[in-house]
Parts: C-alpha cells; structure tokens; sequence
C-alpha cells in the first residue's frame, strides 16, 4: 500500500511539474499575437511532453514491479485514474455549475473553477479549442464564464467543458500503457536471461 501511494504521489508530481513548465511557455505562446496554427504547434509539442513522462512514469514503475514480482495489472490505471480525480472531480463541478447557462449565483464559483481548469490544461487549449464549432460564451449549457476574465488569451481558444475530461483520459491512458508496456518489457527480458542460462 505505501509503495501504490509512492507511486500515486510521482504520477501527481509529475502532473504538476510537466503542467507548470507547460503553463509558463504556453502562457507567453498564448498571449503573443502569433497564428494559431503555431499555437497549436505549441500545444501539440507541450501535450506530447506531458504525455511522454506520464509514459515513461507508468513504464519505469512498471518494470521495477515485475523485477520484485509485484506486478499487478490494474496498479497503473488505478494510480493514474486516482492522480487526475481533482480534475476530474472540477470538470463534473463546473458542468454541474454551469448546466443552466452562467446567470446567477453560480457565476463566481463557476468563473473560478474554469479558471483552475483552464490553467491546469493550458497546452491542451489551443487543440480543444478546434474541436469547438461555437463560442461557449454566447451557449446556455455548459458555458465559459471566464472567457472575460481570460479574454486575453482564451476568446480564440473557447474550451467546451466536458472536452477538459480529454486531457485527463489522455494522462490515464499514458500512464496504463507505460506500465504494462514496462512490464511486458522487463518480463522479456527475464525470460531472455532464463534461456541463456538454461542453454549454459
């Protein structure tokens, strides 16, 4: 069990500390007057890096557990599913705040918790963003208040709510494949070190 919170723990810090640097450089990306297509040059490329070291978390944790034979299937979705459940828990609360337009007592909390989701997600922006055939600004369902507050940066990059649900699918999925991939790499070469000395 303390070895699983470890785990959770490093998915968490890895989280946040590919989201910060991802923040910094997509913030200066974001609000210069550049085409949008380099934004979402951008964002693909800080997208690929957070997902990479989600990869490659998931992969290193993965080979050490079948090396001390402690692999177990479901550890790395598990770890990964519970790392993103603040987001997660924040994409279903915005949704809930918002399902009746953004008129009312709602608005504040609402503009808040959009905001977290926004900054947190920032690279994924300008990708989501394409996906959007309206402004939710202008939407009675889910819409985005805080696209005044963030007019600066998020007016051409509008986020649907539920599309914040994407990143977090993303990160669990990197997370999965890298620990079994890690595991089906390391029991290869357990099994290739077996043959060799069973053939002496």
């Amino acid at each position: 069990m303390k070895d699983f919170l470890k785990f959770i723990l490093k998915l968490f810090l890895t989280f946040v500390a590919t989201s910060v640097i991802a923040f910094i450089s997509m913030m200066m990306c974001l609000s210069a007057d550049i085409d949008f297509s380099i934004k979402m040059i951008f964002g693909l490329f800080f997208i690929a890096f957070i997902l990479y070291l989600a990869f490659n978390a998931g992969r290193n944790k993965g080979e050490d557990d079948t090396k001390n034979n402690v692999y177990k299937s479901y550890k790395g979705l598990l770890a990964s599913f519970l790392t993103m459940i603040p987001a997660i828990v924040l994409t279903i609360l915005y949704m809930a705040l918002t399902y009746k337009g953004w008129n009312g007592d709602n608005r504040i909390i609402a503009d808040m918790v959009y905001m977290i989701l926004y900054l947190i997600f920032l690279s994924f922006t300008p990708v989501l963003s394409s996906f959007v055939s309206f402004n939710p600004a202008f939407s009675i369902d889910f819409a985005q208040p805080a696209i005044t507050i963030l007019k600066n940066i998020t007016t051409p990059n509008a986020v649907f709510a539920p599309m914040f649900f994407i990143p977090a699918i993303l990160f669990i999925v990197a997370v999965s494949f890298g620990y079994f991939y890690g595991h089906k790499d390391r029991k290869l070469l357990k099994e290739t070190v077996n043959k060799l000395k069973n053939n002496k």
